[in-house]
């Protein structure tokens, strides 16, 4: 079951919610902490995470050490 990151929309109280993928991503649950605010699935940013893309020229040329159209 993944993991899913739900924010308060009241108190700003956070917390992560193991559902079943066949769980409606829009459904709200009840806040645990302030027990009056809605828990709404939050999609974290994708600038925290570091994706390197890496061509297919710098791969090869950083494993032979050569160019991969001959060129030095």
């Amino acid at each position: 079951m993944p993991n899913y990151k739900y924010t308060c929309d009241w108190c700003g109280e956070s917390e992560f919610l193991n559902l079943s993928m066949s769980h409606d991503p829009k459904a709200t649950h009840k806040c645990a902490a302030c027990l009056f605010g809605n828990m709404k699935r939050k999609i974290i940013s994708p600038s925290t995470f570091s994706i390197e893309r890496e061509t297919l020229g710098k791969w090869y040329k950083d494993a032979t050490g050569n160019d991969l159209l001959g060129e030095s």
